[in-house]
């Protein structure tokens, strides 16, 4: 569970709230459970707001309605932006994302509990970009750093790059928590 009992909103519309659970499903994609509808159920591509229990504010991208049911709603989610309300998928206000992959802890970790994790790797695929795996709980994330506001999209060839090293590595699937965009999590930007 990513989320629980979160509080949700269409940006357009914050008198109309709904409580609901984020999760990961089975194939790795993200599904928003509310308790009413407040996603219309025609448009593709809906930006959500949310705001977690401790108020930790919630942006969900691509939403589509996959069911209406009398009052409650199951909505598909192809990426949570964790820290931050954006209101355009365009706006550059990332320097920093950090990504949970499948398999990411075990590679890294190879059986140890504690080995040391390497931390500020320049990628020279991308200049201006740095790269650390950090321990976050017993979980093992990617972070990426940029020297400039990016979109979180920007992330994206950085990211896939590591999920295909990751399956080379492992001989079996990386990916991240849904099938081509990982939750990326937004701990400073520009504007905060």
């Amino acid at each position: 569970m990513i989320v629980d009992n979160g509080q949700w909103w269409m940006p357009s519309n914050r008198d109309s709230t709904g409580t609901g659970t984020l999760t990961t499903v089975d194939d790795g994609s993200l599904r928003l459970k509310l308790d009413h509808r407040i996603v219309p159920w025609a448009k593709a591509n809906q930006i959500v707001w949310g705001e977690t229990a401790d108020g930790t504010p919630v942006t969900l991208l691509g939403c589509v309605a996959l069911s209406d049911r009398h009052l409650a709603q199951a909505v598909h989610v192809h990426v949570a932006l964790i820290g931050a309300h954006i209101a355009s998928v365009d706006d550059r206000i990332f320097c920093q994302v950090s990504v949970s992959l499948s398999n990411l802890t075990d590679w890294a970790t190879r059986g140890h509990d504690a080995p040391p994790l390497p931390e500020q790797m320049t990628n020279p695929q991308r200049p201006g970009e740095q790269l650390s795996l950090r321990r976050v709980g017993r979980e093992v994330q990617l972070v990426i750093e940029s020297d400039e506001p990016r979109r979180w999209a920007d992330f994206d060839t950085t990211i896939q790059a590591f999920e295909d090293l990751l399956t080379l590595a492992a001989m079996r699937t990386a990916g991240s928590s849904r099938p081509s965009c990982p939750p990326v999590t937004a701990p400073r930007s520009r504007y905060g």
